[in-house]
């Protein structure tokens, strides 16, 4: 196919088959190609690809696709065949899901579950850096308090070695007057 016309012709039929929910017997399966612009680059994805494809590969495709969109979806449509194999009527159907949330529902949810979980993670964050910070600011308190000991502590020793050398210095004293006294 030098024109591509059967695969842009194929790809069109494919966004009209999600778009009205054929592939999936669901018209609200296609709500996650609600805007336009994600369902225009879905097809225009689709047409380059098929593109590259056999030519006879993408008439099987369009075939189908083409059976599809007008052979299944007005039956699937059709209440009649719907009650007779089981299934409820689009009626039924609409009053089934019409409370169930939407895609774009769940991916706010889940946007907003994401969001509190990074705020909940950098409170944790916080809250440890807070954490870390208290105990590296009571280490330096223990280690300010460590060093006015040892400092308190060398000058007692400085003033018992005074001390020691004083009693030395009297005992000396305290001697010679002996020897003194018994030398007379």
């Amino acid at each position: 196919d030098p024109r591509f016309i059967l695969a842009v012709v194929s790809s069109v039929i494919i966004g009209y088959n999600i778009k009205t929910g054929v592939d999936s017997g669901n018209s609200e399966a296609a709500a996650m190609f609600g805007n336009p612009y994600v369902l225009g680059s879905l097809v225009t994805v689709t047409a380059v690809t098929q593109a590259l494809f056999p030519s006879g590969l993408v008439v099987y495709w369009l075939a189908s696709n083409l059976a599809g969109s007008l052979i299944v979806l007005p039956i699937l449509r059709s209440d009649g065949f719907r009650r007779g194999v089981g299934l409820p009527t689009m009626e039924e159907k609409a009053e089934m899901v019409k409370d169930l949330p939407t895609m774009q529902d769940q991916i706010i949810k889940a946007r907003q579950g994401y969001e509190k979980t990074r705020e909940i993670g950098y409170e944790m964050e916080q809250n440890r850096r807070e954490e870390r910070l208290r105990e590296m600011e009571e280490m330096e308190e223990r280690e300010k308090r460590l060093r006015e000991m040892r400092d308190e502590l060398r000058q007692k020793e400085e003033e018992l070695y005074r001390q020691m050398e004083k009693l030395k210095e009297n005992i000396e004293k305290e001697e010679d007057k002996l020897q003194s006294v018994g030398k007379k």
